[in-house]
């Protein structure tokens, strides 16, 4: 929960920054904790284990309630990044090859699926403090079915939805955990997905439950478009296929 400068951080950026960082230095920073917890410092285990499983709890409860009240898309998505980077986390409590594996793929998917939706953000994006409102996704599937398909489709695979690849990405993190025996831990991350579930599907329900009170017109660019159309055939094919890309996960630890 360590993460209070990120909702400002991400509302200030501009949009293809905040989508960069969200995903970019997530994946460095969890690829540094692996090679120092699991080669640096084997030792410690017993040590840094309960400080890392009580952070894990702590970021995801915080991230996801923390999302509940915001109004503005971009510091959603940034609360929920600081929850799933709790979920990331117990694939290092999990202290096994599975969960090392189940975090590479849980890093994988969650690329698709943030940078799907910030590329959807900038598509919707206007102007002033109300630029990246919820409200102004009211309507969008009436005008543009196609787009809130595709970011209903983000929603669903952050908030863990089957058949999506973020739902086996919490599934596979889950797994590594109840296998070492950390019950509690995944007790505590189900009880965080259903509190998420809520502000996913707050985004949904704009978009096909409320009709659209401007007139701005939405203009689709052809780069984040293509982003889009990528990240959609990504979360649809590894969901509906995980075991091709956790094997790839498996294969790729060095020790």
């Amino acid at each position: 929960p360590f993460h209070s400068w990120t909702p400002d951080v991400y509302q200030g950026a501009p949009t293809p920054i905040t989508g960069f960082m969200s995903v970019a230095t997530k994946a460095a920073a969890f690829a540094l904790v692996i090679r120092m917890f699991f080669i640096a410092f084997p030792e410690l285990n017993d040590i840094w284990m309960p400080i890392l499983f009580g952070a894990s709890v702590l970021t995801m409860l915080v991230g996801n309630i923390a999302a509940i009240f915001q109004d503005d898309v971009k510091r959603m998505l940034a609360y929920s990044g600081v929850a799933h980077a709790g979920y990331l986390l117990i694939g290092i409590v999990a202290n096994s090859q599975d969960g090392v594996a189940s975090l590479l793929f849980y890093l994988n998917v969650y690329l698709f699926m943030n940078i799907g939706a910030f590329a959807v953000v900038f598509i919707m994006e206007g102007e002033g403090k109300e630029g990246n409102s919820i409200s102004r996704f009211k309507g969008l599937a009436k005008n543009h079915p196609l787009l809130a398909a595709a970011m209903s489709l983000f929603m669903a695979s952050l908030a863990g939805f089957p058949p999506t690849a973020g739902f086996f990405g919490k599934f596979y993190v889950f797994m590594a955990a109840i296998k070492q025996g950390y019950i509690l831990i995944t007790i505590m991350a189900i009880v965080a997905t259903v509190i998420s579930v809520y502000f996913y599907l707050r985004v949904i329900v704009m978009m096909y439950f409320h009709e659209d009170d401007g007139n701005e017109k939405v203009v689709v660019h052809r780069g984040m478009g293509g982003i889009v159309v990528v990240s959609s055939i990504a979360i649809i094919l590894i969901g509906f296929f995980p075991s091709g890309l956790m094997h790839i996960a498996l294969e790729s630890i060095p020790f």
